[in-house]
C-alpha cells in the first residue's frame, strides 16, 4: 500500500478514534460533573497535575523515538520495553513515599491515598509504550482506536456507576486506572509484539538519544500545561481549581480533537519526507489550511455558546467558569497552529530546538502565571494567549529557516474562514439577545443553524474540502527516501 493510502486510512481512523473518544469521554466528565462538587474536580485535577508530570518520564520520547528511528531492530525494541519498565517500577515507588509530603504541603489528606493508587498508571502504561510506537510506525491507527474505544467506553461506564455510589473524587481516578489497564492489555492481543530477555545498552543509548529530547519536550509541555494547577491549587485552593480545571477541559479537550487527529499522521509522513523539504512544504500548507478551516468556526462557536450551554447542561453551580472558557477560546486558536510547526519540527528531527522554544516558552508562562495567580483564575487563562502569541513568532521564524515558508499565502487563506467565523458569532450573540430566555431547545438550533450555515460556506468557497480532510495529501504517492 502507497504512503498516500496508508495516510489516508490512518488519518481516518485517527480522526474516528480522537472524535469518538473524546466525545464518550468528555460526555462522562460533564455527566460526572452534574453528580460531583467543584472541589472533587480540583483535588484530582491536582493529583493528575504530579502524575502527568512523572508520567513524562516513563515514556523517554521511546515511542516517538521508535516511530523515527530508520534502522529500527528487535533488540532496539526489548531494550525500549525494559527500559520503560524499570523506570515505571521507580516512578511508582517514589510518588508511594512521596505522597504523603506532597498531601501536607496542599492541606489535602486524601491527597496521599489518591497519588498512591494513581501511581500504579506507571507500571501500566510501561506495558503499553511499544506496542503503541510499533502500531504508529506502521500507521496502523485502526487498532489502536479499537484498543482506545473499548478501554474508554468501559472505564467510563465504570466511572459513573461510581459517582453515582458515592465515592466522589475516587470514581475519577478509577476511571483513568481502567482505561490504561485495558488500553494496555488490548494492545498486547493485537499487537502481537512480545519482547525478548534481551537488553542492549547500546540500543537503549541509541534511542534515548532521540527519545531524551521528546521526553524533556513533553515534559516542558506537561509544566507548561498543568503549572497553572499547581499554583491555584496552592493560592487559592482546590474549589476554585475545580472550576479552573473544568474550563480547562473544555478548552484541552477541544484543541486535542484537532491536534491528536492530525498528529500520529502528520509526525508519520513528516519523519518519513524530513529529507524532502519541498514535499514538506506542500503538505504544510494543506494542514495549515485545514486547521484554520476548523479551528476558528469551533472556538468561536465555543466563546459565543458558553455562557448559555454551562447553566443549562452542568448547572449553576458552573457559572464561574464561563469566564475562564471564553478566554481559553482565544488560547485555543493559537495552540492549534503551534502544534502544526511543532509536528514539522519534531519530523525534521530538530527536536533539540523544540525543547528551547518550549523552555522560552515555559519560563515566560511561569513568570505570567505567578503574577496572574494573584489577580484572578481568569489571568490566568490569558497567559496562555500572551505566551502562545509570542512563542509562535518564535517558530515561524526558525520553521522559514528550513523550508520555504510563504507567510502570505497563508494570512490569504486563514483570514477567509475567520471573518466568516466572527461574523457568524455575532450574528449568533445579537440573536440571543433578543430571545427572553434561552432554553436547551433553543440552544440546540442555534448551534445546528450555525453548523449548517458553515458547511454552506466551505461548500461554496472549498469545493474539494472533503478530499482535503480525507486524505491532506497530494495525489501522488509519497515515497521516502
Amino acid at each position: 500500500m502507497s504512503l498516500r493510502k496508508k495516510s489516508a486510512e490512518g488519518l481516518k481512523w485517527s480522526f474516528l478514534e480522537t472524535v469518538g473518544i473524546r466525545l464518550f469521554s468528555v460526555s462522562t466528565y460533564f455527566v460526572l460533573a452534574k453528580i460531583l462538587d467543584p472541589t472533587a474536580f480540583g483535588l484530582v485535577a491536582l493529583t493528575n497535575t504530579f502524575i502527568f508530570f512523572s508520567e513524562a518520564f516513563v515514556d523517554q520520547g521511546f515511542v516517538a523515538a521508535l516511530v523515527q528511528k530508520k534502522d529500527l531492530l528487535p533488540k532496539h525494541l526489548s531494550s525500549a520495553f525494559w527500559g520503560n519498565l524499570v523506570l515505571g517500577g521507580l516512578l511508582f515507588f517514589l510518588t508511594y513515599i512521596g505522597s504523603p509530603w506532597i498531601a501536607s504541603l496542599y492541606g489535602e489528606p486524601m491527597l496521599t491515598d489518591i497519588l498512591r493508587v494513581h501511581a500504579i498508571t506507571f507500571v501500566i502504561s510501561a506495558f503499553a509504550k511499544v506496542q503503541l510506537a510499533l502500531l504508529q510506525r506502521e500507521l496502523k491507527l485502526k487498532t489502536i482506536a479499537i484498543a482506545r474505544t473499548i478501554a474508554i467506553v468501559i472505564s467510563c461506564t465504570v466511572s459513573i456507576f461510581l459517582a453515582y455510589q458515592g465515592y466522589g473524587a475516587w470514581s475519577l481516578i478509577f476511571q483513568q486506572l481502567i482505561f490504561n489497564f485495558l488500553q494496555t492489555a488490548i494492545l498486547w492481543i493485537l499487537g502481537r509484539w512480545v519482547p525478548s530477555f534481551v537488553f542492549s545498552w547500546e540500543c537503549y543509548r541509541s534511542i534515548f538519544s532521540f527519545g531524551s529530547k521528546v521526553m524533556m519536550n513533553r515534559f516542558v509541555m506537561y509544566v507548561i500545561r498543568y503549572a497553572d494547577s499547581l499554583l491555584i491549587g496552592y493560592f487559592l485552593g482546590t474549589e476554585l481549581l475545580g472550576y479552573y480545571s473544568f474550563a480547562q477541559k473544555i478548552f484541552i479537550t477541544l484543541t486535542d480533537l484537532i491536534n491528536l487527529t492530525f498528529t500520529k499522521v502528520t509526525f508519520s509522513v513528516f519523519s518519513l519526507l524530513q529529507d524532502q523539504k519541498q514535499r514538506i512544504a506542500s503538505e504544510l500548507r494543506k494542514f495549515i489550511d485545514l486547521t484554520a478551516t476548523v479551528t476558528f468556526p469551533l472556538f468561536s462557536a465555543t466563546f459565543v455558546f458558553a455562557p448559555y450551554a454551562v447553566p443549562l447542561l452542568f448547572g449553576e453551580k458552573w457559572l464561574p467558569s464561563i469566564s475562564i472558557i471564553q478566554v481559553f477560546s482565544f488560547a485555543g486558536v493559537l495552540i492549534c497552529f503551534y502544534s502544526c510547526f511543532n509536528n514539522l519540527l519534531a519530523g525534521l528531527g530538530k527536536v533539540g530546538l523544540n525543547l528551547r522554544i518550549k523552555i522560552v516558552y515555559l519560563l515566560l508562562s511561569l513568570v505570567l502565571i505567578f503574577f496572574a495567580v494573584q489577580i484572578s483564575i481568569e489571568m490566568v487563562a490569558a497567559t496562555y494567549i500572551i505566551s502562545m502569541t509570542i512563542t509562535l513568532i518564535i517558530i515561524l521564524f526558525y520553521v522559514s529557516r528550513f523550508i520555504n515558508l510563504n507567510i502570505g499565502y497563508y494570512t490569504v487563506n486563514i483570514l477567509k474562514p475567520l471573518i466568516f467565523s466572527i461574523a457568524l458569532a455575532l450574528i449568533v450573540y445579537l440573536s440571543s439577545q433578543l430571545i427572553v430566555r434561552i432554553t436547551l431547545p433553543i440552544l440546540a438550533v442555534q448551534v445546528v443553524l450555525s453548523g449548517a450555515a458553515y458547511v454552506g460556506y466551505l461548500l461554496v468557497t472549498k469545493p474539494n474540502i472533503k478530499q482535503q480532510l480525507g486524505l491532506a495529501f497530494n495525489r501522488k504517492p509519497v515515497e521516502a527516501k
